[in-house]
């Protein structure tokens, strides 16, 4: 690839950080369908073949909706509402340790 290109760092770069990218969403939002939309997403991008990747637009076409999908289930996780529910859940979770005494 990199005899064909001149900018296959950027591109390389890119598609590095848009997998990064992808899990840490997926992990972030796992249990819910948006982790699995952002590992789905994201997966695939790894398999891209040299013609995608040979042009630096083409390559940035092809990785905006893994890193849409990624940024919008990190967005949704760390929004305010999910976090008060799920400290709330977690509270619920935790068993109270005077009770066993």
């Amino acid at each position: 690839m990199s005899a064909g290109t001149p900018d296959y760092q950027a591109i390389v770069t890119m598609l590095l950080c848009t997998v990064a990218l992808g899990v840490a969403a997926a992990w972030v939002a796992r249990g819910t369908q948006l982790g699995g939309l952002a590992a789905a997403f994201a997966l695939p991008a790894v398999c891209l073949g040299v013609q995608a990747l040979r042009f630096e637009g083409e390559a940035m076409r092809l990785l905006v909706a893994p890193r849409v999908f990624a940024v919008v289930a990190i967005a949704a996780m760390c929004s305010g509402r999910n976090r008060v529910e799920r400290r709330a859940s977690a509270r619920q979770d935790v068993p109270d340790a005077g009770a066993h005494a």
